[in-house]
């Protein structure tokens, strides 16, 4: 599947705007982008293991918050984007 990365977060891929990557649900997912980009998973998550309020992640288009969180299930056709709240004045 194509994970779209913006922000601060795509410092995190070398500044790539889209990796490849395949899991059978969110959780996994960043998991394995964490494995291949260390620190990933860190700025996803807190340290209880949810998706940080700052953060927002959309599978073909919809809040995974709407979904099923981490455990929604995903697909080799699916479409990521990881999006980080933008703050400022």
């Amino acid at each position: 599947m194509k994970v779209h990365v913006s922000g601060s977060t795509k410092k995190l891929t070398g500044n790539q705007p889209v990796v490849e990557a395949s899991a059978a649900t969110l959780d996994e997912l960043i998991n394995r982008l964490d494995a291949r980009f260390p620190g990933f998973g860190q700025r996803l998550c807190d340290s209880e293991g949810h998706i940080n309020c700052f953060v927002h992640i959309f599978v073909n288009g919809v809040d995974v918050r709407d979904l099923q969180g981490l455990q929604t299930p995903l697909g080799d056709t699916d479409e990521l984007r990881i999006v980080p709240a933008m703050a400022g004045g």
